[in-house]
């Protein structure tokens, strides 16, 4: 039985995991650098007052 386990195993884990993904393919929405002094741009970014979703009994 440990055979066919290590067999199986070796099947799997041999198995090439490598995918090709094409860069030239991709498309930036979205990016912000927080290069520039002063406050961020209220209309992309807001604030939370605490944590309030999943039932969180702490927030950072």
């Amino acid at each position: 039985m440990n055979c066919i386990r290590g067999v199986i195993a070796l099947l799997i884990w041999s198995f090439p995991f490598h995918f090709d993904v094409k860069a030239q393919d991709w498309k930036l929405v979205w990016s912000d650098e927080f290069n520039t002094e002063g406050k961020l741009d209220p209309s992309v970014w807001n604030f939370e007052q605490g944590y309030a979703r999943n039932e969180e009994a702490q927030w950072y």
